[in-house]
């Protein structure tokens, strides 16, 4: 009698990153309302912010609304700023409101690293890539490849010219003449 093996394997869910950044953004801005420091004063941007939020994950191949939601949220980092200096609330006040208060400024501080998450997400939709650098030292002849070019540059390439296409596929046509041109 042996014991039998029961793995456990999580399904595949597509876009987790964005799914997990929407939740967490979901339970800050809700115990950020719990207090009436604000005096509802950060509902509609968040509101606003949450919904484009879902659109952007209900369509995962449309650039507006992860454009859409990329502003919003760049808005509401500012937005957050001007809403918590002037709503802070005293020491005189009760708890409730300095927790939502901090929980307001967890929020403001997610929203930096979502801008950065979901602007990734826009180039990805977008179809642009990060600038990377490649530094090779490995050099190679440089970016002639021609052998006709090549021919009329003597003593420069010492190495065997590749033969032409046409000479390996015979239904090709063949290569127009290369002309020179003296001045």
């Amino acid at each position: 009698m042996g014991y039998q093996e029961i793995k456990l394997e999580l399904p595949d869910v597509p876009k987790l990153k964005l799914k997990l950044l929407f939740l967490v953004h979901l339970l800050f801005i809700s115990w950020a309302t719990l207090g009436q420091w604000g005096d509802q004063a950060t509902l509609i941007h968040n509101l606003m912010f949450l919904s484009c939020f879902v659109w952007s994950i209900a369509l995962p191949q449309s650039e507006d609304s992860i454009f859409l939601c990329l502003a919003i949220n760049i808005l509401s980092i500012f937005l957050d700023i001007i809403i918590l200096a002037i709503h802070y609330p005293s020491w005189t006040t009760s708890h409730t409101a300095e927790f939502s208060a901090v929980m307001g400024i967890f929020n403001l501080l997610l929203r930096l690293v979502s801008s950065y998450m979901l602007y990734e997400e826009w180039g990805q939709r977008k179809g642009v890539v990060g600038v990377t650098v490649v530094k090779n030292n490995h050099v190679e002849g440089g970016s002639v490849r021609s052998g006709s070019v090549l021919t009329h540059y003597p003593g420069h390439f010492d190495g065997k010219v590749q033969d032409s296409p046409s000479q390996y596929r015979p239904n090709l046509p063949p290569l127009p003449p290369s002309y020179s041109v003296n001045n």
